[in-house]
C-alpha cells in the first residue's frame, strides 16, 4: 500500500491506522482551485452574496420583531451614520481556505426575543436548527453550505449574529489577499 499523507478526516485516519493493508481514497468535496492559484470570481461572488443575503434576512426578522431600526456593527461610524453591512472573508483554518462571513450585533436588547425571532425565521425558511439547552443562550442553523449562529451575552446585553459559508479552497496567496481585504471580488 502507498500512503501519501495524513487524512484530514479523523475516521479515515483511524481506519488507515488500524488496517494499513486497505487502500483508502479520500476525494475532496470540491473541485481543486484553478491552475496558478486562480479562482473563479463568480464563485466568490455567489458565496458572499449567499452569506450577506442570509444575514440580512435573519437581521430583518430580528429587527422587525423588536422594532429595532438598524443593527450596530463593527463597521458603524462613530458619528452614528449608516453601519457597514458588507461581508468579509475570514481564514477557514487551513492554509489557502477562506469563508465568506457576515457579522452583525445589537446592544441592550432582549436576547430571548432575538433568539425567538431568529429561530422562527430560520424554521420557516427550512433551515436545520440546533438550539442547545443550558449554557449560553444561542442558536445555530445550517442550510446549503451556510451556517448561522446567534449568541446572547446576558451580562453585557450584546447579541451577535454570525453567518458563514463553508470553506472554499482558493490558494494561499489569494486567501491572504481576500482576508486582508486587498482583493475585491465585485467592483463597486
Amino acid at each position: 500500500m502507498t500512503f501519501s499523507g495524513p487524512f484530514h478526516d479523523l475516521f479515515l485516519g483511524e481506519v488507515h491506522r488500524r488496517h494499513p493493508d486497505v487502500d483508502l481514497v479520500s476525494l475532496p468535496d470540491e473541485d481543486p482551485p484553478l491552475p496558478g492559484g486562480a479562482v473563479d470570481p463568480e464563485l466568490l461572488e455567489s458565496r458572499m452574496t449567499a452569506v450577506t443575503g442570509a444575514a440580512a434576512a435573519v437581521a430583518a426578522s430580528i429587527e422587525e420583531a423588536l422594532g429595532i431600526r438598524r443593527p450596530v456593527t463593527s463597521g458603524t461610524p462613530a458619528d452614528g451614520g449608516s453601519p457597514s453591512l458588507q461581508g468579509s472573508w475570514r481564514s477557514a483554518g487551513r492554509p489557502g481556505e477562506v469563508c465568506a462571513t457576515d457579522r452583525r450585533s445589537w446592544h441592550q436588547v432582549d436576547g430571548e426575543r432575538v433568539l425567538e425571532a431568529a429561530a422562527l425565521h430560520l424554521d420557516r425558511a427550512d433551515w436545520r436548527l440546533d438550539v442547545p439547552v443550558g449554557g449560553l443562550k444561542r442558536l445555530a442553523a445550517a442550510r446549503g453550505g451556510i451556517r448561522v449562529q446567534c449568541v446572547v451575552a446576558e451580562r453585557t446585553g450584546l447579541v451577535t449574529l454570525v453567518v458563514t459559508s463553508e470553506p472554499l479552497v482558493v490558494g494561499v496567496e489569494t486567501a491572504r489577499e481576500l482576508v486582508r481585504g486587498h482583493l475585491r471580488v465585485v467592483e463597486e
